[in-house]
């Protein structure tokens, strides 16, 4: 088993019950859940829905709800604070990765937001979950520190489903850092702050999976 370690945003909303089993069984497919020593859940929505969540999820046991809010305005920042937490602490090597319920803000009847959001869950499903050992190799024998879906000049085409060395999170600045510095930004400007946290600070070496 490799030094990895996942983390899982999930915003409990319209169809997002098909999208969780679509990337679990992506993970267990791929060889990815065979690898990881544990995958933390951050999840927000309504209480009543940890239960159909955790049907999906009780048959494996490296899925880890670690943290749960009814406030689905809190974004993705809880999960990242979960992520930015563990490599602070931790006197272990390992690497890190990042995906959440791309997709689950739109039901099923707004075409435009559901056809696009499958269209870009689809496209970095299959750079972050079904390529992880390509991932995993850059970052562990060919020296980068990070490797992620892709990476442009136009803020919203970043997306932070990446995948990381721990030290590079570790001297990376606060989540809450971050929040405060855009505080009184407009509400997508935001939520490109949880995309881009990972990016926050310098780095030396990234890879595009998509450019190779």
């Amino acid at each position: 088993m490799s030094n990895i370690i996942g983390f899982y945003h999930i915003l409990m909303k319209n169809h997002y019950l098909d999208i969780v089993e679509e990337q679990v069984n992506l993970i267990v497919k791929s060889g990815l859940y065979n690898n990881v020593q544990a995958i933390y859940i951050g999840c927000l929505g309504e209480y009543s829905e940890l239960g159909k969540l955790n049907k999906i999820l009780s048959p494996y046991d490296k899925f880890i709800v670690q943290y749960h809010s009814e406030n689905i305005l809190e974004y993705e920042f809880p999960t990242l604070n979960i992520l930015k937490e563990m490599c602070d602490v931790s006197e272990d090597e390992f690497s890190v990765f990042y995906i959440h319920t791309k997709g689950a803000s739109f039901p099923k009847d707004n075409e435009k937001g559901f056809v696009g959001g499958n269209y870009w869950r689809g496209y970095m499903n299959y750079y972050t979950i079904t390529r992880w050992a390509d991932a995993l190799c850059y970052i562990e024998e060919k020296g980068y520190d990070t490797v992620g879906t892709k990476i442009r000049g136009d803020w919203k085409e970043k997306d932070s489903l990446n995948w990381k060395k721990f030290h590079e999170i570790q001297i990376s600045v606060s989540i809450n850092k971050v929040l405060l510095k855009h505080s009184h930004a407009h509400l997508l400007h935001i939520v490109y702050c949880c995309r881009i946290w990972l990016f926050s600070h310098a780095i030396k070496k990234y890879l595009r999976l998509g450019n190779i």
